[in-house]
């Protein structure tokens, strides 16, 4: 097993990486985020939640960060995360049930996998579906095996999170 922490010269340490090796069941919702926002991949596997996102029974809803956006804003911190907060993040992102672009905009507000926690509906800005305050949906609809995924501009923070 390689290490996590390989260093790529004397000076200077690589950022920890997951191992490389992982399959995930074809085209789950696990397999989806693995290959197109490996950061969110991360935190779920801090959560320990991989699991469950890998499974035909899960068939929910995640709203997952673009690449872009998880590079250059969850980098800086998902080493750091401890479980309970990887879990937080991750359920905050994530509704039970399969939930489509057009079920969405016709919902106000909708549970998510964390028992305390909604995603209010904020209506449509240039064409794009906001949820709560700051994050919109860029691309709608990525059906899976286990669930369907909406890629937004950024993740849906937990209501204490920036407290």
């Amino acid at each position: 097993m390689t290490s996590l922490y390989a260093p790529t010269s004397l000076y200077t340490v690589q950022k920890p990486t997951f191992c490389t090796e992982k399959t995930y069941a074809e085209n789950s919702i696990m397999d989806y985020i693995w290959k197109n926002s490996p950061i969110f991949a991360q935190c779920i596997q801090t959560a320990c939640l991989e699991d469950m996102f890998n499974s035909l029974d899960f068939n929910g809803t995640c709203f997952v960060p673009c690449k872009l956006y998880s590079d250059a804003h969850l980098d800086n911190f998902i080493d750091n995360l401890t479980i309970q907060t990887a879990r937080r993040i991750v359920t905050t992102n994530c509704l039970k049930e399969r939930v489509d672009f057009k079920a969405l905009s016709n919902s106000e507000s909708i549970p998510t996998l964390d028992r305390y926690t909604f995603i209010n509906i904020m209506g449509c800005k240039k064409g794009m579906l906001r949820l709560n305050e700051h994050t919109s949906i860029l691309k709608p609809d990525i059906l899976l095996n286990n669930g369907i995924v909406h890629i937004t501009n950024g993740f849906i923070a937990p209501p204490t999170f920036w407290r």
